[in-house]
């Protein structure tokens, strides 16, 4: 059996979002960051944003690996790096949805969070007001 490996490709969170479709298998745990992760998340890119980099323009900040499986062209089931990569999902899509492909990110198996990740490209959605204590 022989399979085609392609070779690591660095991505910037911009093509990932804007020239890509991402699908979470369905046995892929459900999201499970909490405050923690993601803070630390936000700090980490927080940090590196505000570094004088005036001696390393071109530096770059690894956010880590996101291993896919190609379904298709533009098209990819996401085998590690889910939480991450969902996490960024959210925070775009806080900070401004015109960064993100409508339905750039999916859930092969769970149409309720299908669904909270589609309210959230709403223009109708309102950042401080629409999700309460995790429910709609």
């Amino acid at each position: 059996m022989s399979e085609e490996f392609e070779q690591p490709e660095e991505l910037s969170i911009n093509k990932v979002f804007q020239e890509d479709y991402y699908s979470i298998p369905i046995y892929q745990r459900s999201y499970a960051w909490t405050d923690k992760q993601i803070e630390q998340l936000i700090t980490d890119l927080h940090d590196f944003a505000t570094q004088n980099r005036a001696d390393k323009p071109d530096e770059k900040y690894f956010l880590g690996s996101l291993i896919v499986d190609k379904v298709s062209n533009h098209s990819f089931s996401v085998i590690d790096g889910q939480q991450r990569l969902t996490t960024l999902y959210l925070l775009m899509s806080y900070i401004d949805k015109s960064l993100l492909r409508q339905n750039c990110l999916t859930f092969e198996a769970r149409e309720k969070s299908n669904t909270v990740l589609k309210d959230l490209q709403s223009p109708k959605f309102e950042r401080d007001g629409d999700f309460e204590d995790g429910e709609k």
